[in-house]
């Protein structure tokens, strides 16, 4: 009897849905249940491509229209940086590479406006253009660059405490809220005071639809390996300025969310970073 309706159902099932159920069925013949015991292993398995099944990008006809490559606040006001100063930049990559670690000892000193500027456009910045098709620092999976970048600014030459958005076109900072959010930052990380003390905190987050447009299921992966070279980026950049950076994935997801007042069925935060002075 259930031999019989599971072949009905079988027969009702198109091609993707069939292969669906077979990679079910042969997880379970495995004897796994990543579902139940690991989340991440259970969304590596079901987006994995296999022999039997890869997951394709979906049709141009069916996607609908790009999303926004750039996010502004049109409301905001808006700081303008000054350009990048390469001259900041003391320490080769290879020398940079070697030297970089995750530095928490920060000094509550201020950042120059200027090495705010380079450290931003090194990291996340846009390097160069094709056409009239932004290109950015960090290596983005379909060009497609999810990547947004908010600033705590603790101890900025010539800019107020308080929240801002990196306008990655026009290099410039919109300020959100205005305020000493010391406090509330290493609330949010589970009470890792060293934020306390750094100059700047970096929050990255991935407006997903831009990645989800043309990666469908695979897109979440390809969205966290561009994070993971953003935040790489940070580091690199701001240890050839020898400054120290400490990345942070420990925080109430919901809190920062929040802060940030993002709407997360679109944007979510994926890393902090904090970068400050040594000594």
């Amino acid at each position: 009897m259930y031999k019989e309706r599971l072949n009905e159902y079988i027969e009702r099932l198109d091609e993707e849905e069939a292969r669906d159920l077979f990679m079910l069925i042969e997880l379970i013949r495995q004897g796994k249940r990543v579902w139940e015991e690991d989340p991440g292993l259970a969304y590596h398995q079901y987006s994995k491509h296999s022999r039997f099944r890869i997951f394709m990008s979906p049709r141009r006809s069916e996607r609908g229209p790009l999303p926004p490559l750039i996010k502004n606040y049109r409301n905001a006001r808006n700081i303008k940086l000054p350009d990048p100063d390469l001259s900041l930049v003391s320490n080769p990559i290879g020398d940079s590479i070697i030297k970089r670690r995750s530095f928490r000892d920060f000094k509550p000193r201020v950042m120059p406006i200027n090495v705010l500027s380079t450290l931003l456009h090194l990291s996340v910045g846009i390097t160069g253009w094709d056409n009239h098709w932004p290109l950015r620092a960090y290596p983005s999976a379909g060009a497609l660059q999810p990547v947004e970048t908010y600033i705590i600014a603790n101890y900025v030459d010539t800019i107020n405490m308080g929240l801002y958005h990196y306008n990655v076109l026009d290099h410039s900072l919109e300020i959100l809220k205005e305020g000493d959010f010391r406090k509330n930052i290493v609330d949010i990380a589970l009470d890792q005071d060293f934020l306390y003390n750094a100059s700047i905190i970096l929050i990255l987050s991935i407006v997903y639809a831009r990645t989800l447009w043309k990666y469908g299921d695979r897109a979440y992966r390809y969205a966290l390996l561009d994070t993971g070279a953003s935040m790489e980026n940070i580091y690199l950049a701001a240890t050839a300025m020898n400054l120290g950076a400490c990345a942070i994935g420990a925080y109430y997801d919901d809190d920062l969310n929040s802060l940030l007042e993002l709407d997360t069925n679109t944007e979510i935060t994926q890393v902090m970073v904090a970068v400050g002075y040594k000594e």
